[in-house]
């Protein structure tokens, strides 16, 4: 269980977070939404220990994240952040070996390529592995740093160790609409196949309406409200957070937001 209770962040005499406090279970792809400026890529900072809040306490299973050793962390949790700054001419292969780092006690194995391999597989970017990085485009460097995080959580587990935690941040921004639903699709077995702990940061309330097990919705700084996503994203809601006429429809059992602005109806994402 991932968990803040009534954390708080400032920046400039501002609350950035505004005594925050979500519960996030393993098993679930959760995904954080709001408006620009809403907070939530400062509250992933604060699960990811990229930040310490100013008030309030962040747990990993019930320990204090703080208390965490980083090598123990880096183990237990993989980051996907918005963007990379790697700059290194490594081919996709190294990347991905990246991943291992946690895990290894002298040179890579057999087993750790074989495990990049299958990470590079599974994101559909096995035949980019010879590579440099440097050439790819920003969907395949961001395809790239997916398998690398797959690869960092994947490790010989027991049944009663804690489950895995894969913390993204926009992870579909770069992505063709293929992709953006290849790896959501991907995240979401991960948590009801493997039992992951998955948490995202979206954009686009309709992927999060097809996808999310459960949704923190995030309004100033503040929990606006959390839930399943048929719970949190009411139209009613949906219109009071993003300052838009909301519509919540279905077709073919597939619920989809759609907003009217300046008097003509558009899917927020087709």
């Amino acid at each position: 269980m991932f968990a803040t209770d009534h954390i708080s962040v400032f920046r400039g005499g501002k609350a950035i977070l505004d005594r925050v406090s979500i519960q996030l279970a393993p098993g679930e792809l959760s995904v954080i939404l709001g408006p620009n400026g809403a907070g939530k890529s400062t509250l992933l900072q604060a699960l990811t220990r990229t930040l310490t809040p100013d008030q309030g306490e962040v747990f990993l299973d019930g320990t204090p994240l703080r208390e965490l050793p980083i090598e123990e962390l880096a183990r237990r949790r993989a980051v996907l952040a918005q963007e990379s700054f790697l700059q290194f001419d490594f081919s996709v292969e190294e990347v991905v070996l990246l991943g291992r780092i946690p895990h290894l006690s002298g040179w890579e194995s057999d087993r750790d390529r074989d495990i990049c391999s299958q990470a590079l597989r599974s994101v559909e970017m096995d035949a980019f592995r010879h590579r440099r990085y440097p050439s790819l485009s920003g969907g395949e460097k961001q395809r790239v740093h997916l398998a690398r995080v797959l690869a960092q959580l994947e490790d010989q587990r027991e049944a009663a160790d804690p489950a895995p935690w894969l913390l993204l941040d926009e992870p579909t921004s770069a992505l063709d609409l293929r992709h953006q639903h290849s790896v959501l699709g991907q995240a979401r077995k991960l948590a009801k196949v493997r039992g992951f702990g998955v948490c995202a940061v979206l954009h686009d309330i309709n992927l999060a309406l097809h996808y999310a097990d459960h949704v923190v919705l995030m309004d100033q700084g503040r929990v606006a409200a959390q839930g399943t996503a048929s719970e949190t994203l009411t139209a009613e809601r949906i219109s009071e957070v993003y300052q838009v006429q909301a519509q919540v429809l279905c077709a073919s059992n597939c619920p989809f937001v759609q907003i009217q602005s300046h008097h003509e109806k558009h899917a927020l994402n087709v």
